[in-house]
């Protein structure tokens, strides 16, 4: 008999903007390999990024990360009552206004 299939865990980060961001996620991605070198456990690195990103695509792919392109996952118009607050300001917060809501995919 064989050993059942090992299950797998997903470590994901969200790119929402393009720039010198991919450190962080080599860092994450290297201090899990380390971590569970003696798990019973197989893992995956999946970045979600947005279609505008490129340099960042790259470079996480180089690194190893699964690429899941996705785009906001919800329009700011579509985004009805009682989200009126949400809808009028979620543009301008955080570093990447509604681009945050990649996060949802998570």
């Amino acid at each position: 008999l064989s050993a059942p299939p090992r299950k797998t865990i997903a470590w994901a980060v969200t790119v929402s903007k393009d720039g010198n961001f991919v450190d962080g996620a080599a860092v994450l991605m290297r201090g899990v390999q380390l971590a569970t070198q003696i798990s019973d456990y197989d893992h995956v690195f999946v970045a979600i990024v947005h279609p505008e990103i490129k340099r960042s695509r790259e470079m996480l792919a180089r690194l190893g990360w699964i690429i899941f392109e996705a785009p906001e996952p919800i329009a700011l118009t579509d985004i009805g009552q009682p989200g009126e607050f949400l809808r009028e300001h979620i543009a301008g917060s955080g570093c990447c206004g509604a681009r945050e809501l990649l996060k949802l995919y998570a």
